[in-house]
């Protein structure tokens, strides 16, 4: 499983790396300001040119229950698995990717938080 996520991973890797993204094929433009679109171009070459490696590091995933994409890549741990050589905890937690930073659901976030630092002692 993590050799054929690890392929997935170098193909689309290799695809965007072809065909660069550009911050107008993900966002609408018209809704940033004009100054901040040369830091989104430099996101994306950054995101493009990093390649993970696997890790000793014990990894914790702190994931939203809502997501906008359903499982991608087809691995409900969005990859991480690939790259955790020690061990691997998903915490799943109420919200989307910003609501879970705020009330109510933080204090979920937070009790998560806790328990991933409780498995480590």
């Amino acid at each position: 499983m993590r050799r054929r996520i690890g392929r997935k991973a170098s193909r689309l890797s290799a695809i965007m790396r072809k065909k660069p993204l550009r911050p107008g094929m993900i966002l609408d433009l018209d809704r940033v300001a004009p100054d901040a679109h040369g830091l989104l171009d430099r996101q994306l070459a950054a995101a493009r040119a990093y390649s993970p490696r696997p890790t000793q590091l014990p990894i914790a995933l702190f994931q939203a229950a809502v997501q906008p994409i359903s499982k991608p890549c087809g691995d409900p741990a969005f990859g991480w698995r690939a790259v955790a050589d020690a061990s691997f905890a998903s915490y799943r937690v109420p919200g989307n990717h910003f609501t879970m930073l705020a009330q109510p659901y933080v204090q979920h976030l937070a009790q998560a938080i806790d328990a991933a630092l409780r498995r480590r002692e």
